[in-house]
């Protein structure tokens, strides 16, 4: 495995306990990090969170945030200015 993309419904499992796959996602953060395998979160999954609860409740030290539009990880845990891609001419 060579890279994770987080989606919404695993994020929601992770950082709520009384969910009933929290332990096994859990489990999934534990070993990813084990192998370092890099977890990418999108700025649409990190929204989609954000709507019921604070996207500050994940870990994300852990995470490779990218931004919206230009699908590039942001290292310091923020997200990137984002601008559209440029039109094709």
């Amino acid at each position: 495995m060579s890279a994770i993309l987080l989606d919404t419904r695993y994020l929601i499992s992770l950082a709520d306990p009384a969910r009933a796959h929290h332990l096994t996602a859990v489990s999934y953060l534990r070993e990813a990090l084990k192998r370092s395998v890099p977890l990418y979160l999108s700025a649409v999954a990190a929204s989609e969170f954000q709507v019921k609860q604070p996207v500050t409740d994940l870990p994300l030290r852990n995470f490779e945030v990218l931004a919206a539009f230009q699908h590039r990880p942001c290292h310091d845990g923020g997200f990137a200015d984002a601008e559209p891609p440029a039109r094709r001419q």
